[in-house]
């Protein structure tokens, strides 16, 4: 089985699935090539996979991936080892034997956040956060701070409800958002990443909370900007947020919002 962070050199005894258009190459052949290189074809996405080709298609579902690759993202979430390799890149593998890079991101989550997020063999949540410095961590058994935090407040789930606005949205458009900005955090405040972090979307919400658009008052609800820097789009967002009770509002994460409305809220 490849590695997720190592190029797929080989397709012997590897599970492989399409997506998208190979190029000039009909599926047919495809399939071909892959049974030519010991390989085990396959049309549909499932637990057996371990290799997925992404080509391009003019139809997939969302604008740079299609439901094969979300549903390859939510397997690698769940802990299987699945590679995302290119249409170049799986040609040049099966014509010239020559190692095929995989996919930085998968369905625009990137392979530092993604891979075994669901994992609790791994890191489960009550496992102890360990000790030094975060900055100098490769991991908890090798995994990055953002996914540890995705671990914590996403719990594995596909989808999730963004804090802020209350809507829910798949795992790839929300983000464990930093109450404090991170930079200014004290390696303690690091380590308390049940109450440092809220999941906000990345539709708008993440953006407007980190400019300082929007911010959370003691009582847990979205406060908004009275700042005459906006637009009439914006402001119409601003009011739709304003008052909203906040989804997982502790009095734990209050030294962190307190920080944000002295130094970021715009008032």
């Amino acid at each position: 089985m490849p590695q997720l962070v190592a190029p797929v050199k080989t397709l012997r005894n590897e599970c492989v699935v399409f997506t998208g258009k190979i190029h000039d190459m009909v599926r047919r052949d495809a399939f071909r090539a892959v049974r030519a290189k010991r390989g085990k074809p396959n049309k549909h996405v499932n637990d057996m996979t371990t290799i997925l080709v992404r080509g391009t298609s003019p139809f997939w579902q969302y604008r740079d991936y299609g439901l094969k690759e979300e549903l390859v993202a939510d397997k690698i979430m769940s802990g299987l080892d699945i590679a995302v390799i290119d249409a170049d890149s799986f040609l040049n593998l099966v014509r010239h034997n020559k190692p095929a890079q995989q996919a930085k991101t998968i369905a625009g989550i990137p392979m530092s956040e993604l891979v075994s997020i669901h994992d609790e063999a791994l890191y489960a949540e009550d496992e102890p956060v360990p000790r030094g410095s975060v900055d100098e961590w490769t991991g908890v058994r090798n995994r990055p701070e953002q996914a540890q935090l995705r671990t914590i407040h996403l719990k594995g789930k596909a989808s999730a409800k963004c804090c802020i606005c209350g809507n829910k949205f798949p795992a790839s458009l929300l983000r464990p958002s930093h109450l404090k900005r991170r930079s200014e955090c004290s390696n303690r405040e690091k380590r308390d990443q049940s109450n440092i972090a809220m999941l906000m979307c990345e539709t708008g919400c993440n953006a407007m909370y980190e400019r300082g658009f929007i911010s959370i008052n003691n009582e847990g609800e979205v406060v908004i900007t009275k700042n005459g820097q906006t637009t009439v789009d914006l402001r119409r967002k601003l009011k739709e947020l304003r008052g909203r009770k906040c989804r997982n509002y502790s009095v734990e994460q209050e030294p962190y919002l307190d920080w944000h409305r002295r130094t970021v809220f715009l008032g």
